[in-house]
């Protein structure tokens, strides 16, 4: 895993000041030059996206600067903080095998690296998805624990609610999030009554 961590990073960090700002961005950094109360109001008038990332940017930018390369290290912080949650719901759902491959084709998918370097709410949606979808894979398991004499803990609820809450505030489509998840334990739960 740590080996899938460091190419990761290395695939995500590698040009990631290179290119210009695009419109895009500029967005993002306009926003995050903005004091929270505009940025909320303004996220409200001019963007249809949610404004957790734009705040989360604003202190980003505060701490690091607003170079090309400190503007899209927190894509790639997030991004290459995802791996370890891929490995993570892989080794609940699979087991250590095909989680590692899993982790692999995450952290090579260049559509992942693409967002990593890019100011945008996209790798943030990434990282709380697979937070929730982690989060949701282990109160599952837990269950069955739990029917069998385990006890049941707190993390995996707040992993969940917090992923789907920080993946809604992330991009407005992540709402359907958790309606995925409700189904898949629909099914699952069907499926074990069924059994």
């Amino acid at each position: 895993l740590a080996a899938i961590v460091l190419l990761a990073a290395a695939l995500r960090l590698a040009g990631i000041g290179g290119k210009s700002i695009w419109y895009d961005e500029a967005l993002s950094l306009w926003f995050a030059r903005r004091d929270l109360g505009s940025l909320w109001a303004d996220t409200a008038a001019f963007d249809f996206h949610t404004p957790f990332y734009y705040g989360l940017l604003h202190f980003w930018v505060g701490l690091f600067g607003d170079s090309e390369m400190a503007l899209r290290s927190l894509s790639a912080a997030l991004s290459i903080a995802s791996v370890p949650l891929v490995y993570a719901l892989g080794r609940v759902l699979l087991g250590p095998g095909p989680a590692a491959l899993g982790a692999l084709a995450f952290a090579l998918s260049m559509m992942q690296v693409w967002y990593a370097q890019e100011a945008r709410m996209y790798a943030l949606l990434s990282f709380s998805a697979a937070l929730a979808l982690y989060g949701a894979a282990r109160v599952m398991a837990d269950e069955r624990q739990q029917s069998a004499g385990g006890g049941r803990a707190w993390m995996p609820w707040f992993c969940y609610v917090a992923g789907a809450a920080g993946a809604m505030w992330a991009h407005n489509t992540a709402a359907l999030l958790p309606l995925a998840v409700n189904l898949a334990v629909l099914g699952r739960w069907l499926g074990d009554g069924a059994g």
